[in-house]
């Protein structure tokens, strides 16, 4: 029998069961700064068993708690005969950088397909910049992104704007195009 004095520690601790396990589902603006850092190092351990590795070695690699992982993840692993496998996708809202308009905006996308566009678009930039070939941009010219309010974002392929928003950003060692605000 649990004392109601328990349950209130586990609460002001941050342990209370009621609702842990959703947090998959909450909302990216309702998410504390810290549980914004653990869901990304959640979508990074999903990210890395989408790549083949274990959940144990994926969580031993990036750092982080298998207990956290789990319930920041929700119904997004399953566990099958001792093992735990990653969905194909999710519905996991996260905060992201994109190049939109001539500048730098960070929106909040509703699942890993925008996600994993997103990520090739900045990866084909990427080629772009480096061996400066506009062609690797071609097919972003008409894509356009929709945040989880509705707003519409048409991603930047003007190599010129991409080198202006570069140059800005020469400050950072690593871009990294997940956003934590």
């Amino acid at each position: 029998m649990t004392s109601s004095r328990s349950r209130k520690a586990r609460a002001r601790m941050g342990g209370s069961n009621r609702g842990s396990l959703k947090i998959s589902k909450q909302p990216w603006s309702k998410l504390s700064p810290i549980n914004k850092m653990r869901r990304v190092h959640g979508l990074a351990v999903l990210r890395q068993m989408r790549g083949g590795m274990t959940f144990s070695m994926a969580c031993i690699y990036l750092g982080v708690s298998p207990k956290g992982v789990k319930r920041q993840l929700g119904s997004y692993i399953y566990k099958r005969k001792n093992r735990w496998y990653a969905k194909p996708t999710d519905q996991i809202e996260r905060g992201m950088i994109i190049y939109s308009a001539g500048k730098i905006k960070t929106i909040v996308i509703a699942d890993s397909k925008v996600s994993s566009m997103l990520s090739e678009y900045f990866n084909n930039m990427k080629f772009v910049l480096q061996l400066n070939e506009k062609h690797y941009l071609d097919k972003y010219k008409k894509t356009v992104i929709t945040d989880v309010n509705g707003k519409r974002y048409k991603l930047e392929a003007d190599l010129e704007k991409i080198k202006e928003i570069e140059l800005g950003r020469e400050d950072l060692e690593m871009a990294d195009i997940y956003a934590l605000n």
